[in-house]
């Protein structure tokens, strides 16, 4: 942990003390359990770039045949899909599939629940970017 101060108030001696006391506890329960703490591997940016080329395939199969592409459809699938992924630890690509959700729940049409691929701009998941409309929750007021 870093932080940056001219002096240490009491308020960040409890917040130190705190996380040094959770981090004890924590090695002592690895110690107990014979758990050795190590970094998850996987390549997540792989598998991103795989599931981002297999969706503009199948957005432009379905934009070039024009027809109508059931949104309530495939909303059930991309939810299952991010769970999935949520569940493998996969958090990037669950978060890319909650924002196309979001997006597609925005363009459904309410009497058809249908929805014109092509009409709209692309979805593209950015890292570290918000949705529109949201601000960051260090922003967030907090109610004292």
């Amino acid at each position: 942990m870093i932080l940056y101060a001219d002096q240490v108030t009491d308020s960040m001696q409890r917040m130190v003390d705190l996380t040094s006391e959770r981090r004890r506890q924590q090695e002592e329960y690895n110690r107990a359990h014979g758990i050795t703490p190590r970094k998850i591997e996987k390549a997540i940016s792989e598998s991103l770039m795989q599931a981002e080329k297999a969706r503009e395939a199948e957005e432009f199969a379905v934009h070039e045949a024009g027809a109508d592409y059931d949104v309530v459809r495939a909303i059930a699938e991309m939810e299952r899909e991010m769970f999935e992924a949520a569940e493998a630890m996969e958090f990037e690509r669950a978060a890319l599939l909650r924002d196309q959700i979001y997006e597609l729940k925005k363009t459904e049409n309410p009497f058809k629940g249908t929805v014109q691929i092509g009409k709209r701009k692309a979805i593209v998941y950015h890292p570290g970017k918000r949705l529109p409309g949201k601000r960051p929750s260090s922003t967030r007021r907090r109610k004292s």
